[in-house]
């Protein structure tokens, strides 16, 4: 009996063996890349939000502004909010000429396969200072 006849079903065992590894780390790769961007994105929506009401006077409605503008831009990338959690804290602190604007964006995350550990949300903080000062 040559080797060749011993070792025919080798390749199918090295494959059952390294299968599961190949599909773990698949699944890592998109389940990672996706969260990562939901970052980016939550990201962008909190600094586009705290920057519009870092522009608004600190006497008007400078939350409301940075709520508006932050859930616009979540659902302009497809954040539905109405069926994921997302919550837009803002408070203020300094006196003026100092005054500044913290802005805080956390969104539910929902992971696409489940099997990795991912955290339950992404968050998103920045600093603004006033344009205008009282």
């Amino acid at each position: 009996m040559s080797f060749r006849f011993r070792r025919r079903g080798a390749s199918h065992i090295e494959f059952a063996l390294v299968a599961p590894v190949l599909i773990l780390v698949t699944f890592a790769i998109v389940e990672y890349g996706w969260m990562f961007y939901q970052r980016a994105f939550v990201l962008d929506a909190a600094r586009r939000g705290c920057r519009a009401g870092a522009v608004v006077h600190p006497l008007d409605d400078f939350a409301g502004a940075v709520e508006t503008v932050t859930l616009a831009q979540l659902e302009l990338g497809g954040v539905d909010c109405d069926v994921l959690d997302c919550n837009v804290d803002t408070n203020t602190d300094g006196d003026s000429p100092k005054e500044i604007l913290l802005c805080n964006v956390q969104v539910e995350y929902r992971a696409i396969t489940g099997l990795l550990p991912t955290p339950d949300n992404v968050t998103a903080g920045y600093i603004y200072h006033f344009e205008r000062q009282q």
